[in-house]
């Protein structure tokens, strides 16, 4: 539980940690309520229900069996949403299995400091959504089966009430958190950090491995008869529509399930059948596809973008695609930590988790209070927890009237109040996304063809050394074409000599004054170090 208690406080506090949340019911619970009832019904109930839940809300609660359920609903409907509280479904959240419910905690754990306010504030946000969730989309999946019964009897799943039927689309959209439900390594407290906040890309995973599995499997292996096999893969496939309709509207190419898999295998395709001189980054490529395909049909050139993120992030000029899809791997990180983070931060978080990346954001942190170039604010934001490093960047984006990077560099023209309210809140602007997406892209190329440039310099410095004619003459031809394509990174006779001798002088001072091949000492601070040493 405390492990629980750090990573939800680490990552997970931040206004739009919940705000997330709340997409889940428009999403999941409308495709999977589509199944039964039609995707246009399915909007109408979860919108009346939204309409009634949020109307009895907080303060308008009553009282019924010793539950707390929504005021102004009909005798029925509060009974049945506090027997499905009594049985465990609409409390099943993911900040119960964290070991967190803010209404637990006292004044008393307020006022000496264990909890601030704030913090409490945010937890009852967290809290209040992922409830409002479950009991809007039972409140919907109860009432559809109280207006047409005859839903109950067909598909995969017989249920014999609508209190058996709300009950299980709710958990089926919403997903168990308990921890009776989880895998043995979900319980083993071994792996309580590592796999923190990867039941819910699971349990995504498998929604969509079910729906797909019932659309085009065979169903007859199961023992289904043929009018249950036709109502479970029409259900089905009404589902899994709804599941890719609402998935590009909120994340666009994001929205596809293991999306940065089959981005990944996209641009090993077009290494393979185009002729590029060195290798773009496969996001790149495929927002070059999607943008020059788009003005050739003369659409306006963003439409590639709004397919790549979906129209949900170019109209609020957010980063929410990766939030919001479900492109990422089970085992990729939850947020992104920070946008600046290296691959091998994002790698250590993978597998450590949120303690792991903790430990490596404040050695972090530590690294850049020694750097005079960056201030003190700066300097520790990056170990700070997402929720407060988001305020300071909205501080700081506010008094700078722009983004910038450590050294000071202007990183986007400016940013408007609306998105610097967003980073607050813990959005980043598309802008500032979409320019570091661009920049790795620039330095990616940029190491590979450094990378080539070397290797060819090293070939024929060793031909030089060597006094290799064929080597050099063979090294020569690639150093021709490599200069053709790339003109502005030229490799010069001048540069292979002066390489040559460098190696040259190298092998010669190592071997007099015993450097034991670190080429970068001084033989005449050797005597120096060894003295210090005292060898």
């Amino acid at each position: 539980n405390n492990v629980g208690k750090l990573g939800f406080g680490y990552y997970l506090l931040t206004p739009a940690a919940f705000l997330i949340n709340a997409v889940q019911t428009p999403t999941y619970g409308t495709s999977l309520l589509a199944g039964r009832n039609g995707l246009q019904s399915s909007y109408r109930a979860l919108m009346r229900a939204s309409t009634d839940v949020l109307k009895g809300g907080r303060k308008n609660r009553v009282k019924v069996n010793g539950e707390s359920v929504p005021g102004g609903l009909s005798n029925e409907e509060a009974a049945a949403i506090s027997q499905a509280y009594i049985d465990g479904v609409l409390d099943r959240t993911q900040l119960n299995e964290a070991g967190l419910d803010p209404e637990e905690m006292t004044n008393a754990e307020i006022a000496t400091g264990k909890v601030t306010r704030a913090v409490q504030i945010i937890m009852n946000g967290f809290s209040t959504v992922e409830k409002y969730n479950r009991e809007i989309t039972f409140l919907a999946a109860y009432r559809l089966a109280k207006q047409n019964p005859s839903i109950l009897n067909k598909g995969r799943d017989k249920y014999t009430n609508a209190l058996e039927y709300a009950k299980d689309l709710t958990t089926k959209s919403h997903f168990n958190y308990s921890a009776s439900n989880s895998g043995l390594l979900f319980k083993d407290p071994k792996f309580k950090s590592i796999l923190m906040f990867k039941k819910y890309p699971v349990n995504m995973y498998y929604t969509w491995w079910r729906v797909l599995k019932d659309s085009f499997g065979d169903l007859k292996k199961e023992g289904f008869s043929d009018a249950d096999i036709k109502d479970i893969k029409r259900q089905a496939r009404d589902q899994l529509f709804g599941l890719s309709a609402t998935a590009f509207a909120t994340a666009g190419l994001f929205g596809v399930p293991l999306w940065e898999l089959w981005q990944w295998v996209i641009g090993s395709l077009f290494d393979q059948l185009d002729d590029e001189d060195v290798d773009i980054p496969a996001g790149e490529r495929i927002r070059n596809y999607l943008r020059n395909t788009s003005l050739a049909l003369g659409l306006p050139e963003g439409v590639g973008e709004v397919i790549y993120k979906g129209p949900l992030q170019a109209l609020l000029g957010i980063e929410i695609a990766r939030r919001l899809g479900g492109g990422a791997s089970p085992f990729s990180s939850p947020v992104a930590a920070d946008d600046e983070a290296s691959l091998l931060f994002k790698a250590v978080e993978v597998i450590l988790g949120p303690v792991g990346a903790m430990a490596l954001n404040i050695e972090e942190g530590a690294r850049r209070l020694q750097r005079e170039d960056v201030d003190f604010i700066r300097a520790i934001e990056i170990s700070l927890p997402l929720g407060l490093r988001n305020i300071l960047k909205g501080i700081r984006y506010t008094e700078e009237e722009t983004a910038t990077s450590l050294a000071g560099l202007p990183i986007v023209d400016d940013i408007s109040k609306f998105q610097i309210f967003m980073q607050v809140m813990g959005f980043t602007p598309a802008e500032i996304s979409r320019q570091f997406d661009l920049n790795n892209a620039r330095m990616s190329i940029n190491k590979d063809v450094l990378n080539r440039r070397l290797k060819l310099l090293t070939k024929a410095s060793i031909g030089v050394l060597h006094s290799d004619q064929e080597l050099i003459n063979e090294t020569m031809k690639e150093i021709e074409e490599f200069n053709k394509k790339f003109p502005t990174m030229p490799i010069r006779s001048s540069s292979i000599y002066k390489s040559a001798q460098m190696k040259r002088r190298f092998m010669n001072t190592n071997e007099l004054y015993k450097l034991g091949g670190v080429t970068s000492l001084k033989p005449k601070d050797l005597q120096f170090y060894d003295d210090k040493l005292g060898f």
